[in-house]
């Protein structure tokens, strides 16, 4: 179940006249339970973010960043069950597929990557980094991951940080200011969970 906030406003914060009374905001309620075939749409902003535990781990997912810098990430996940990492090099695999690859585009609608897990995976023991791989980001360079599970209302969602103002293509991963590791769990909240 989705926690979502119901917003409180004062009259006089609604009409600038002082009142004793509270008026509730009203706020349309966004698609909670998005379909597989509805591509990125998961990243889009008015999609409720689920605050709760993810309570069916093994489904069908999708895994997207996005971020508002003028810079080119690169996504790259592996799942035990077949270690190719897909990533913008290796765009298929046997548990999915590299959907989205956009580059150097500081607009929030294209500003973005996605993988697509086209068989039930186990989002828990997902392996995923992310490489600043070009660009600059002299305020840091900061995005945002989203998982989607079918059959669950909303997504997950966790900022990510990577250390370095310029972006790099470098091989490697562990120690490099240039990448970042994902933790699966934190992202879907199973650490609460004690998994």
């Amino acid at each position: 179940m989705i926690r979502i906030e119901h917003q409180q406003a004062s009259a006089e914060t609604l009409t600038g006249q002082e009142s004793d009374q509270s008026v509730a905001v009203s706020t349309e309620q966004p698609q909670a339970t998005l379909a597989y075939d509805q591509g990125g749409r998961f990243l889009e902003q008015d999609i409720p973010v689920n605050a709760g535990i993810a309570e069916r781990l093994v489904a069908r997912a999708k895994v997207g960043t996005r971020w508002a810098c003028d810079c080119d990430f690169d996504l790259h996940i592996s799942h035990p069950d077949d270690d190719t990492r897909l990533n913008y090099e290796q765009t298929v695999n046997t548990m999915g597929r590299f959907s989205k690859d956009w580059r150097n585009s500081p607009d929030a609608v294209r500003a973005y990557l996605i993988i697509v897990f086209f068989k039930a995976i186990d989002g828990l023991v997902l392996d995923i980094w992310i490489n600043f791989f070009s660009g600059e980001a002299p305020n840091g360079a900061k995005g945002t991951i989203r998982i989607w599970i079918e059959g669950q209302d909303g997504v997950w969602e966790a900022p990510f940080e990577i250390p370095s103002n310029t972006g790099r293509a470098v091989p490697y991963r562990d120690g490099s200011p240039y990448w970042v590791k994902i933790d699966p769990r934190s992202v879907l909240n199973a650490l609460r969970a004690g998994n």
